[in-house]
Order: structure tokens, then C-alpha cells, then sequence
């Protein structure tokens, strides 16, 4: 059965089956042939073993789900799938992400928007502290930063380590992520648990050209507003 999901071999597994193989078979790392078949895209090999009653909430020994490896993987067809048969999207793995957090940290757009649309959780976050954001920051996977601010994803949220998206997108030298994150209001002057800025973070790294951005994002910065002589602020 393993051998068979993992390649997509439909006869194989179909014969397997009328002969009352086991469907729920794990191999050394604790996946079943339906994570193997989510994992390696086999849309027909998935929707066998789901008609036979493959355990969808199934967990290898991280403590994935099938719908992870098809978010990581970016098997769009297969997630789709899954959902379709009440895959959960807010299982979280031993590391604690989401499906959610794997598709947005491979980039996987088209795969982020389906689990959005099934209610995926856009605040959900890691052991780390990490929310998808983060992570598609981390990675400077643009569309996916775009898309999930578009779905009013918290811009300012902070890892454990007291880390904005913006932060981790300057400590990798993604300039197109930070020029994203900076034109839709992210705070340039937030610090992290060590009283860094993500300008401070681009300059500990040798990232030149976000430095540049950031210093001109600062000074272009509206400047906050002075009362008027003779009245005190509050």
C-alpha cells in the first residue's frame, strides 16, 4: 500500500484494496499511504483511498497531516480535495504549524487563497510565535505577503523573539517583501526583544539596498504632529 500510494499507482492500489489490504499501513516515519499519495500530488490515488475511508486526520510521527504535506508541497488539486472531505485546517503539527503556515512559508499562493477561503486561521501561530506571515517573509514570497494582508493578517504581530514581518523579511535582504510591508504601513521602528529595528537587523546582515529603503521610508515618515504653542499635548 505504501509503495503503491507513494507512486500514484492506481491498479496497484485499487487491487490492493479488493484484497482488503490495510489502507491505514504506516511506514518507518509514520505515514499511512494517504499521506503519501497527498504528499506526492496523486489527485486519483487521494480520492481512492478517501472513498475507502482513509483516515483524513491521520499523523505521521511530526504530527502531519495529510493536508499539510499537499500545502507544502503545493498540490492545489489535492488540497482542494482534502477539504472537500472535511480536512481540518487548523491541525497543527509538532512544530505547531498549520497547513496554512507550510503553504505561506513554500510560497504556494494559489494554495494559501483555498485555505483562506475554508476558513484557514491567517493568525494562527508556530511554537516560535510565527504566524503565516511571518514565514512568507521570512521567505520574501511576495504574492503570498500580499495576498494574506489583503485578508487583514496583522502586519505588527510579533514572533517570541519579539520579531515584526518586517523584521525577518530585512534580516533575509528580501527588498521586495520589506518595500511591500513598508508601503502598507508597517512600523519601521519596532524593536525586537534585543531593542533592534529591522533597519538595525538589514545592517547587522550586509543588506545594503534595504538599509537604503528603510532610511528613506524613515525620513519620508510623516512627522508626528506639535501642539500649538501654549496648549500642552496629552
Amino acid at each position: 500500500m505504501i509503495r503503491a500510494a507513494q507512486n500514484g499507482d492506481l491498479r496497484e492500489l485499487t487491487r490492493l484494496l479488493e484484497n482488503n489490504a490495510n489502507i491505514e499501513e504506516r511506514s518507518e516515519g509514520g505515514y499511512s499511504p494517504l499521506h503519501l499519495a497527498a504528499e506526492n500530488g496523486h489527485e486519483g490515488a487521494v480520492r481512492l483511498l478517501l472513498e475507502n475511508n482513509a483516515n483524513i486526520a491521520a499523523r505521521d510521527n511530526e504530527g502531519f497531516s495529510p493536508l499539510h504535506y499537499a500545502a507544502e508541497n503545493g498540490h492545489e488539486g489535492v488540497v482542494r480535495l482534502l477539504l472537500e472531505n472535511n480536512a481540518n485546517t487548523a491541525a497543527m503539527d509538532n512544530y505547531g504549524y498549520s497547513p496554512l503556515h507550510w503553504a505561506a512559508s513554500s510560497g504556494h499562493e494559489g494554495v494559501v487563497r483555498l485555505l483562506l477561503e475554508n476558513n484557514a486561521d491567517i493568525a494562527a501561530s508556530t511554537n516560535d510565535g510565527a504566524s503565516p506571515l511571518h514565514l512568507a517573509a521570512v521567505h520574501g514570497h511576495e504574492g503570498v505577503v500580499r495576498l494574506l494582508l489583503e485578508n487583514n493578517a496583522d502586519i505588527a504581530a510579533s514572533t517570541n523573539d519579539g520579531y515584526s514581518p518586517l523584521h525577518l523579511a530585512a534580516v533575509y535582504g528580501h527588498e521586495g517583501a520589506v518595500r511591500l510591508l513598508v508601503e502598507k504601513n508597517a512600523d519601521i521602528a519596532a524593536m525586537d526583544n534585543d531593542g533592534s529595528t529591522a533597519l538595525d537587523e538589514a545592517l547587522r546582515y550586509g543588506h545594503g539596498a534595504v538599509a537604503t529603503l528603510l532610511r528613506q521610508a524613515a525620513a519620508t515618515a510623516s512627522p508626528p504632529q506639535q501642539a500649538p504653542v501654549g496648549q500642552v499635548g496629552l
